[in-house]
């Protein structure tokens, strides 16, 4: 069971954050015409919290000694998955999943 008592509250929402940026990611992905607006409402904050989370629940799982019975090793998961969706997911949609080509990167 994962401990959340004893976590702080900075830390809860953390987690809460990093979940909902997870969302923010998936939704802005997906090539509809609201999407393109809140991400242009949005985009410096989810691009800062998805590259500062995995370092902040990095730090804090190695703080807490490696413990897989903590919160913060799937925190780190799930924001380091979304740095990946941010990085590499050009769209989402029902045919598929678009990856970012190689060529985008070095041009």
């Amino acid at each position: 069971m994962i401990k959340i008592e004893k976590m702080s509250d900075f830390d809860r929402i953390s987690f809460v954050a990093v979940s909902l940026l997870f969302v923010y990611w998936i939704v802005v992905k997906i090539p509809l015409g609201f999407t393109y607006g809140i991400y242009q409402a949005t985009w410096i904050f989810g691009i800062l919290a998805a590259f500062l989370s995995p370092i902040y629940f990095l730090i804090r799982w190695i703080i807490a000694k490696f413990s897989f019975k903590k919160i913060y090793f799937y925190a780190l998961l799930i924001s380091l998955f979304t740095l990946l969706i941010m990085l590499f997911v050009f769209s989402i949609s029902f045919s598929g999943i678009e990856i970012t080509s190689s060529r985008d990167w070095w041009n």
